[in-house]
């Protein structure tokens, strides 16, 4: 019987149907290159019964940005083929962010501006002291912060 006969005989669960996608895509595009972007457990979700507003799909997760943009442009065309091989056609396919990696970039966003002691609201930089400024204000930076600078950017003296 083949995993297509076994999900209209609804003899598998989503969480086995996610397994079976990242077990078929490690086959495909090997171990090496599948644990360099994807999680064996945390990669894959399959919502398979539809809702009012929503058809079946698989949710891809990635831990973070780049690892999202790296999967949407170079694995797209193998994650469709093994999902219409294992759930069908009719499946859609959505990329997202892990709802840790979520928390996590923003959280870092939430120190980043907290440590330079700036918020950025719509075009207007808002200080430390709570003045907005129209215009990004311009930080001092010593020399070894200029250093990781290409040449053709550094304050020369």
């Amino acid at each position: 019987m083949s995993s297509q006969d076994s999900i209209s005989n609804n003899r598998l669960e989503t969480p086995d149907l996610a397994k079976l996608i990242a077990t078929h895509l490690a086959a495909r595009i090997g171990n090496d290159r599948f644990d360099l972007w994807f999680s064996q457990d945390k990669s894959f979700s399959v919502h398979s019964t539809p809702t009012a507003n929503l058809s079946p799909r698989v949710i891809v997760s990635a831990e973070n940005s780049f690892s999202l943009q790296r999967i949407k442009g170079t694995l797209a065309n193998e994650v469709r083929d093994i999902v219409n091989h294992i759930c069908g056609p009719h499946f859609k396919i959505e990329y997202k962010l892990s709802e840790a990696s979520e928390l996590s970039e923003a959280s870092e966003l939430g120190e980043a501006s907290a440590t330079s002691g700036l918020s950025g609201t719509k075009n207007n930089v808002t200080s430390a002291t709570g003045s907005t400024h129209p215009h990004p204000v311009r930080l001092a930076l010593d020399d070894t912060q200029q250093s990781n600078f290409p040449r053709s950017i550094r304050k020369t003296p």
